[in-house]
């Protein structure tokens, strides 16, 4: 049997005809690396302790690793307050939508908002909504606009049931009325409204529940189809006066005609002549609404005097008409021809300032319907010269959040009564227990309105 010490030469040698041939095998690709190692090591013991070149490459191995603990400091992530991360998940959902033109799945959401993070803690910025798009279409000029067809014929719709709000005192009008959408048999979501964020009363802020003329609520529906649940709500409306009901058939194209007859009644009722909001928040039934600060924010942000011309939300620019007659937002190149429309905030969530709904109510029949409620609302603010404003409050997530962002947050959209009541419950018990410091200003008890 051959010695250790002739076996390794041999392999070495091997080794070194296979790399002469450029024919290497495993075996003699581990026996070069194994040389090469064993000839560095003996450079390093044979070298002295003040070798000028082992100084050197010690010294640039020290400035090496200096060099990366700085950089490692520099790209060290700040710590993003609740704020930032918040506004990171409004344009990232934003910049999505916009783009695909389509809604944003959790997910996909998730990703994105990684992404964005991931750049804010590099100190790189995120640049601000525009409000491109995406889209490439002309846009719509006031004169086509005034251009569309007139209906032949647009009688009110009839009111079946009225609300009931008792008279307002004098210089206690509320700030606002929030109108929501709902459909007649939805009666577990109006009554988790009702037992959520619908009155003062309920256990906001101290602030609030001592002022109970803020808002109020006012549900409005179609008929339902058959006689007992036009009984039970009519019972619903005889208990809470809340309720204005229009004679046709609800089904989920009626959206637009609740909006038409809403504006028209609020033009025309008396106790609406008498008790003027300043401010007219539309909703749908499945939206939580974070009074304490959505109230914090209007009052800042649009203090008494400064109310007048306004159409705040998420705003959509660039959008075009759905031409297939079997979606539900299918719009007719008869009623509207344009290939876009301009600029709208989207549902489910918009705010509109009163001064603006005598003009809304007169232009109502001078249009066609178009068949979308929120691009409806929008084409009428565009005949009579009002502008969307964008305001990412109005911009909904889904997905599974903690309490603090649901305390930052004004609304929250598509949840079943069950989580509506749920996330009123969590906001309640995280103002109580102090748990997130820094959006305890938008629910604090100083306000003046």
């Amino acid at each position: 049997m051959p010695s250790y010490a002739s076996s390794s030469s041999g392999s070495f040698r091997a080794a070194y005809r296979s790399f002469r041939t450029k024919r290497f095998t495993l075996p003699a690709a581990y026996a070069v690396a194994a040389l090469l190692a064993v000839a560095a090591l003996y450079r390093i013991l044979r070298s002295p302790p003040g070798d000028a070149t082992a100084q050197q490459s010690l010294s640039n191995v020290e400035t090496l690793r200096k060099h990366a603990d700085q950089r490692q400091q520099h790209l060290q992530p700040p710590q993003l307050s609740d704020s930032k991360l918040s506004d990171i998940v409004a344009k990232a959902r934003l910049q999505l939508e916009s783009k695909e033109g389509r809604t944003v799945g959790s997910q996909e959401l998730l990703r994105r908002v990684q992404a964005e993070i991931n750049r804010r803690q590099l100190g790189l910025e995120i640049k601000d909504y525009e409000g491109t798009g995406g889209h490439r279409h002309d846009r719509v000029s006031l004169a086509q606009l005034l251009a569309l067809p007139k209906p032949r014929q647009l009688d009110k719709p009839e009111v079946l049931l009225r609300p009931n709000f008792k008279a307002c005192q004098a210089g206690k009008e509320p700030l606002f009325l929030v109108l929501v959408h709902t459909r007649a048999a939805e009666i577990a979501y109006r009554n988790a409204i009702r037992e959520t964020w619908y009155s003062p009363t309920k256990s906001h802020t101290k602030f609030i529940n001592s002022r109970p003329h803020l808002w109020r609520v006012l549900f409005t529906t179609g008929s339902g189809r058959g006689a007992n649940l036009q009984r039970e709500i009519e019972e619903e409306a005889r208990e809470f006066g809340d309720i204005l009901q229009f004679r046709f058939l609800d089904t989920p194209h009626s959206g637009q005609r609740k909006t038409m007859g809403a504006l028209m009644e609020l033009n025309e009722d008396a106790q609406f002549q008498r008790c003027k909001p300043k401010f007219l928040l539309k909703v749908t039934d499945d939206t939580f609404v974070n009074m304490p600060a959505f109230v914090h924010w209007l009052a800042a942000k649009f203090p008494a005097g400064k109310q007048t011309g306004l159409y705040v939300g998420h705003t959509v620019h660039g959008d075009v008409p759905d031409r297939n007659p079997q979606r539900t937002g299918y719009v007719s190149e008869s009623i509207y021809p344009y290939p876009a429309f301009p600029d709208y905030n989207k549902n489910p969530a918009y705010l509109i300032s009163w001064d603006l709904i005598p003009r809304l109510a007169g232009e109502i029949p001078k249009l066609e319907p178009i068949g979308v409620d929120d691009v409806y609302i929008g084409v009428l603010m565009a005949r009579i010269g009002v502008r969307p404003q964008f305001n990412d409050h109005f911009v909904m997530l889904e997905g599974p959040m903690d309490v603090c962002m649901h305390l930052r947050m004004f609304f929250i959209s598509h949840l079943p009564p069950v989580e509506v009541l749920n996330v009123f419950e969590r906001n309640s018990q995280g103002r109580r227990l102090n748990e997130c410091k820094d959006v305890l200003p938008y629910h604090s008890d100083k306000l003046d309105l």
